[in-house]
């Protein structure tokens, strides 16, 4: 979506931005505090940092967060 609307998206607190201007475009929270979710996988992939169950009970809140994002780009 950032790239799209040429928005900056070369580091990871534009990239927390884009989340905060989105959701306050489409008047949806939900897209601004699942960043924070996101974040904790970008950080597991590095860190190994996250337990299995957080994984498994986290993993549809990304997708959601996903899904919202891309919707109506």
């Amino acid at each position: 979506v950032a790239v799209k609307r040429d928005w900056p998206h070369n580091s990871h607190q534009s990239l927390k931005n884009v989340a905060i201007r989105i959701s306050k475009e489409r008047e949806d929270p939900f897209i601004e505090a699942s960043f924070a979710t996101a974040e904790k996988f970008f950080r597991h992939f590095y860190e190994d940092s996250m337990e299995d169950w957080e994984r498994d009970a986290d993993r549809p809140l990304v997708k959601e967060f996903v899904r919202r994002v891309l919707s109506d780009e």
